[in-house]
């Protein structure tokens, strides 16, 4: 499947398209409604955007990927559904949404892929039933411990090395050890 063709616009046309489309908040806030595809119109910053309205939302996606952009800075401050950015040459998230209702595609920059990232804790910690002081300071040590994953999916996938470096140092650990350096190692090595 061919990609189209980029076709350049005046960003003086853009504006007015969209100015056609929104409405101003009482906050002074410009909210443009539907979605707003600026894909292949080889824009290179979405200054022009901020100097004509400020900060602005977005009442549906925005789509800005295929161009040749280098910064983010231009972009909405609020996005109620998803926010793409792919296939140009950015390399940073500076100037991104505070607020994306959907989802947030940033590949094939120089950044590369950027996804939403949670963070769960790691709740429990099993380890075979030694009973030494050493061997529940590391898992104390380990239990709480934040683990950024891409999904809730992946959230147990990316708990379980965790948990296993905890099982191999609460191991390590059970030999004769101060309890507080246990501790220390343990999350040193979780960290690491």
């Amino acid at each position: 499947m061919k990609k189209n063709a980029a076709v350049a616009v005046k960003p003086e046309v853009i504006v007015e398209q969209l100015k056609a489309r929104s409405t101003k908040t009482p906050e002074g806030i410009t909210v443009i409604e539907g979605d707003v595809n600026l894909s292949n119109k080889k824009l290179e910053s979405l200054n022009f955007l901020k100097e004509a309205f400020g900060d602005y939302k977005v009442n549906g996606k925005f789509v800005v990927s295929y161009n040749s952009l280098r910064s983010l800075v231009g972009s909405p401050i609020e996005v109620a559904k998803d926010f793409k950015a792919s296939y140009n040459l950015i390399d940073s998230e500076e100037g991104k949404p505070s607020i994306v209702g959907g989802r947030i595609k940033l590949d094939h920059n120089k950044i590369g892929k950027v996804a939403k990232v949670k963070v769960v804790k790691v709740k429990a910690v099993t380890v075979p039933d030694i009973k030494t002081p050493a061997k529940e300071k590391a898992v104390a040590a380990v239990e709480g411990i934040e683990v950024p994953v891409v999904s809730e999916k992946k959230a147990k996938a990316s708990a379980k090395p965790v948990a296993k470096k905890a099982e191999k140092k609460a191991k390590v650990s059970a030999k004769p050890v101060e309890k507080a350096e246990a501790k220390e190692v343990a999350v040193a090595e979780i960290k690491a």
